[in-house]
């Protein structure tokens, strides 16, 4: 057999005709172009891979950018024109025209003629203080921290009920996360309630991927 780019005879096919089809180079010409293309992909690779840090470097600049908050957010100045107020007492100002930018539930308030709009009060008495004060956050900053004070599955609930739709998909990787045998059922009670496509997902990816398991927790506790 011949190398089918410089011709040089490799083999005798007679005696190796398992070696009829080979994938690499074995003559010396052809080793050294291979090593040379080898050398110039993996050159093209490590500058496409540092062109890509470098953006997302740029990016994650940016973003840090549009985080920065003022130190001291009950200046007048900063207050906004629009308020909510959490469980009659604690008070979380915002700027209608970023809440209508990302919820189109707070579009629609500050749109029409609803009490909100003319008062600039919101009441909010089905979430606590830090769990509302986390969803107005990531409607300025897009993004949040989940604690044992803003649990994922409470921030779903709100994100659900102003339609923010790209937190509903946060916290559902969230809790996608944390599925297990015991909590599946009563995850994918949550992804039903609140419409968390990404939850559901999660919850039947698995359950395919651990249905023994999942039948054995299920039939224990009939």
């Amino acid at each position: 057999m011949e190398c089918p780019k410089c011709y040089e005879r490799l083999f005798c096919n007679h005696c190796h005709p398992h070696l009829k089809e080979f994938k690499a180079p074995r003559c010396e010409n052809c080793k050294d172009r291979h090593k040379y293309e080898v050398e110039r992909a993996d050159s093209t690779f490590q500058c496409n891979k540092s062109a890509h840090e470098l953006a997302q470097s740029r990016l994650s600049e940016r973003l840090a950018f549009l985080k920065l908050q003022d130190p001291d957010p009950s200046m007048e100045i900063f207050k906004g024109d629009v308020a909510f107020v959490v469980h009659g007492c604690d008070m979380i100002h915002a700027h209608r025209f970023i809440l209508a930018g990302k919820s189109s539930v707070f579009c629609r308030m500050f749109d029409c003629g609803m009490l909100e709009k003319e008062t600039g009060l919101i009441p909010i008495d089905d979430a606590s203080y830090p769990v509302m004060r986390a969803v107005i956050n990531y409607c300025y900053t897009a993004d949040i921290n989940f604690t044992d004070e803003i649990p994922p599955d409470e921030v779903l609930k709100v994100a659900h009920k102003y339609e923010i739709s790209h937190l509903r998909d946060v916290c559902g990787e969230e809790l996608g996360g944390k599925i297990s045998d015991k909590n599946l059922a009563e995850m994918l009670r949550l992804s039903k309630r609140y419409d968390a496509k990404t939850l559901q997902e999660a919850c039947a990816k698995y359950f395919k991927g651990n249905f023994d398991t999942v039948f054995s927790t299920v039939m224990e506790n009939l």
